[in-house]
């Protein structure tokens, strides 16, 4: 049975820091658009959309809650977008090496190459 795995091979943001694994969501919001005619169902449009994921780096990058450029890539696609990121959590293994995973938000488009 063939699989539709896509492996992840490199990431960057502006600041030069090295991503070493990163998630992207798409997402579509999609407002109520239910009215007397919908037939007791309630009804959707699609609308606005965004984007926003993690990305795990080995260095401090220090980009909290500021706008920057990222560049993600896969097998198949690569999206470039401005982001905001809104949280670091930083790791502490005991066996391993620190990471800082950070949470972003895109603001404007999504470019997919």
């Amino acid at each position: 049975m063939s699989t539709n795995a896509q492996c992840g091979f490199d990431g960057s943001i502006d600041t030069g820091t090295e991503v070493v694994e990163w998630t992207l969501n798409l997402l579509e919001d999609v407002p109520e658009a239910t009215s007397m005619d919908s037939g007791g169902y309630k009804e959707y449009i699609p609308c606005l959309k965004s984007a926003e994921g993690t990305f795990t780096t080995l260095v401090a990058s220090g980009t909290i809650g500021t706008r920057t450029n990222a560049n993600f890539n896969n097998d198949i696609h690569g999206y470039t977008l401005d982001i905001i990121v809104t949280n670091c959590a930083v790791g502490t293994p005991v066996d391993g090496r620190v990471t800082y995973v950070y949470t972003w938000i895109s603001t404007g488009p999504v470019v997919i190459s």
